[in-house]
């Protein structure tokens, strides 16, 4: 439960790390459509990831180009630590990003019993 909660809250440090001041930063938790898994979402309205780097955010200690005055000062360990948190227990972690338009997190966990 603890890794769990790390996960999630690196998950929203980071969307108001790259989030605009006074802009919102939505969480939702849902069950999938099988209600077999619990999707968590995090959306931020940063600047969004490009493409070519959305494959490597999860990497440790990989940094994007687009660090902010809020940001700079991370290693690249947190999307990592999400990644292993959601692999450890059989779950996943992805993103969706547009440059522009902010970037949707998903940590994707197994619910109990299913």
């Amino acid at each position: 439960a603890e890794q769990i909660r790390a996960a999630v809250a690196k998950l929203v440090e980071n969307a108001i790390a790259y989030s605009p001041d006074r802009t919102t930063v939505n969480v939702s938790i849902k069950a999938n459509e099988e209600h077999t898994e619990a999707v968590v979402s995090v959306l931020d309205r940063g600047v969004g990831i490009p493409v070519g780097e959305q494959n490597r955010i999860f990497e440790r200690f990989y940094r994007g180009d687009n660090q902010n005055e809020h940001s700079q000062d991370g290693i690249g360990l947190g999307l990592a630590i999400v990644k292993h948190v959601a692999l450890t227990h059989h779950g996943s972690a992805s993103v969706w990003s547009s440059p522009g338009q902010g970037s949707t997190f998903a940590l994707v966990l197994p619910l109990a019993g299913k």
